[in-house]
C-alpha cells in the first residue's frame, strides 16, 4: 500500500480545507495518508508520493509552500508529486489570474509533476469544489494504484 504525503501552507484555511478532502479520498480508497502544514515536514523519507498545496496570494503561491518546494526539489524529483492551489477568491470566483505562477510551472516541469490543479473558492463557500476535488483525487489514487502493480 502506497504512503502518501499531504503538505500544505494555507494562512487563510482553504488549501488545508481542500488537503483534508483529498486526503478523506485517498483513505477512502485504501491509501496511507498523513496531512500536515508545511512547515512540519523536514523530510520526505518513507512516502512513496507527495501532493503540495499552496494558497495562492496577488498571483503568487504562499512562502512557506514555495520554500518547501525548493528546498525539497531533489527528493521530489524521484517521488510521485501532485500540486494544487486553491483561490484567487473573486466575488463570483472570476480571476484573470488563476493560472498556477511561472516559477511553480517551472519547478513542476523539473521534479516531474504536472502543473499545479488550480481549484476556486474553497469546500465550504458558495463555490463548493467538492466533486473537483473527488474527481482529482481519484486519479492520484488510480495512478499510484497503477504504479504499485507496474513494480510489484
Amino acid at each position: 500500500m502506497a504512503t502518501v504525503l499531504i503538505v500544505y501552507s494555507s494562512p487563510l484555511g482553504a488549501a488545508g480545507e481542500t488537503a483534508r478532502a483529498v486526503m478523506e479520498e485517498l483513505e477512502t480508497r485504501g491509501l496511507q495518508v498523513d496531512l500536515r502544514p508545511t512547515t512540519e515536514v523536514s523530510s520526505l523519507n518513507g512516502y512513496d508520493a507527495v501532493v503540495l498545496g499552496s494558497a495562492v496570494h496577488l498571483r503568487h503561491w504562499d512562502r512557506e509552500a514555495m520554500h518547501f518546494l525548493t528546498r525539497h526539489e531533489a527528493d521530489l524529483a524521484g517521488t510521485s508529486t501532485w500540486l494544487f492551489q486553491t483561490g484567487p477568491y473573486g466575488r463570483h470566483g472570476e480571476d484573470q489570474h488563476a493560472d498556477p505562477p511561472h516559477a511553480v510551472v517551472e519547478l513542476a516541469a523539473r521534479i516531474g509533476a504536472e502543473a499545479p490543479k488550480v481549484f476556486r473558492g474553497n469546500l465550504s463557500g458558495p463555490e463548493r469544489n467538492c466533486d473537483e476535488v473527488r474527481h482529482w483525487s481519484d486519479r492520484i489514487a488510480d495512478r499510484l494504484r497503477a504504479d504499485q502493480v507496474t513494480h510489484a
